[in-house]
């Protein structure tokens, strides 16, 4: 158990261990000196280890080194955890911070000479420090404000929109040349950033999605950038959409009858 060996520092609610009945994380390791994340130990036996902020689960693994391996995302940040004795989550599950389990704490992995979870954080894809975030001193909100969002044109005629974030996920359709992409969310699969928005497909009907925001299938519009605000209403988002969709589709519709 964690209490009988002596451990650098005791944080009274370390974020991964949220679910667990004791949320004390006792600190083995810290970052620094080649060591790539942070190293921790529960006062439990089969622990669940838990996100420690919303996103998506962008990898589930295992290598000899290793063990098993859970990665998540959210905007700029990556989060991995080693070491795991079993893992919950599946690639492209959405987690909820303090809520969604991704596993159980464990000892796989050649690395590993005990139970243990260690925690690696990346931003921008940059090894950092993840004690200040786990142990709540510094807050993963702060990444946040620094997505942005931005109307975008079609500038391809094979841009699907997906039921889900990422090419796993069935296409409900390409979006026509020319529609503009106004996303009410932005999440990252890895470097890929994916905007869930409303747009009208050739069945004339509005339909809402996801679609890769990368520059080979659209390009910025109009150049106003909107703060991601997690709190906004969805609903609003959605209807600002739907209203520029419709002005949109009504001046092509006068084109065309121009022209013929």
């Amino acid at each position: 158990m964690a209490k009988k060996k002596k451990y650098i520092i005791t944080y009274k609610n370390w974020l991964p261990y949220a679910r667990s009945a004791d949320r004390r994380g006792f600190i083995s390791k810290r970052y620094g000196g080649g060591h790539t994340g942070i190293d921790s130990v529960c006062n439990c036996t089969e622990n669940p280890v838990c996100a420690v902020m919303d996103g998506v689960v962008t990898g589930v693994y295992k290598t000899s080194l290793l063990g098993n391996v859970v990665e998540y995302t959210a905007g700029r940040v990556l989060i991995a955890h080693y070491h795991l004795a079993k893992v919950s989550v599946r690639t492209g599950d959405r987690v909820t911070a303090g809520q969604t389990i991704l596993g159980i704490e464990g000892s796989t992995g050649s690395l590993s000479n005990g139970k243990h979870l260690h925690t690696s954080m990346y931003v921008d894809g940059v090894l950092v420090d993840p004690e200040p975030y786990l142990s709540g001193q510094r807050s993963f909100d702060e990444f946040k404000e620094e997505i942005t969002m931005a109307a975008r044109k079609v500038i391809r005629d094979d841009l699907n929109l997906r039921t889900g974030a990422g090419t796993q996920y069935p296409s409900l359709g390409c979006i026509p040349v020319g529609m503009l992409i106004n996303p009410t969310e932005v999440i990252y699969i890895g470097a890929v950033a994916w905007g869930k928005h409303t747009c009208i497909l050739s069945d004339g009907q509005p339909h809402t999605g996801w679609s890769n925001l990368g520059d080979t299938w659209s390009e910025p519009y109009g150049g106003a950038l909107m703060p991601y605000k997690p709190d906004d209403g969805a609903a609003d988002k959605l209807a600002a959409a739907e209203k520029q969709i419709t002005a949109l589709q009504e001046k092509i519709d006068a084109v065309k009858a121009a022209i013929e």
